[in-house]
């Protein structure tokens, strides 16, 4: 993806994935796979870096280590409160902060009190 972004062709920057016996489409694969990472993380931050750029160019201008720009923006949308966008098979999801003592509790852990047990006459 870097290489991409520096210009490289995809013919060349997807060599590395043709010479370890990956089909030579994996790099167009990827490449739409980022993209929608991306909007999503755009979507999900819309107040976070400039709309207008592209992907790797919005990536670096959000994240702290533009070195590792996909890992950076995995750990950016973790503090946020959301789950990894880039490169993963599961849908967006927001963490929320718990509340005590609303609704039925998940966990194992925490179950419900129970209330008033039931008398049959």
């Amino acid at each position: 993806m870097k290489s991409r972004h520096e210009g490289v062709g995809r013919g060349k920057a997807g060599r590395l994935f043709q010479n370890l016996g990956v089909s030579e489409r994996y790099g167009l694969q990827l490449e739409r796979m980022f993209a929608r990472s991306v909007n999503q993380a755009k979507a999900l931050f819309p107040q976070t870096g400039e709309l207008y750029m592209n992907g790797m160019e919005w990536v670096c201008s959000v994240v702290e280590t533009p070195s590792r720009p996909l890992y950076s923006l995995n750990c950016f949308c973790l503090r946020q409160g959301v789950n990894a966008v880039c490169f993963c098979r599961v849908s967006i999801l927001r963490f929320r902060p718990c509340k005590a003592g609303r609704g039925f509790s998940h966990n194992l852990g925490t179950p419900k009190p129970v209330g008033s047990p039931i008398h049959y006459p």
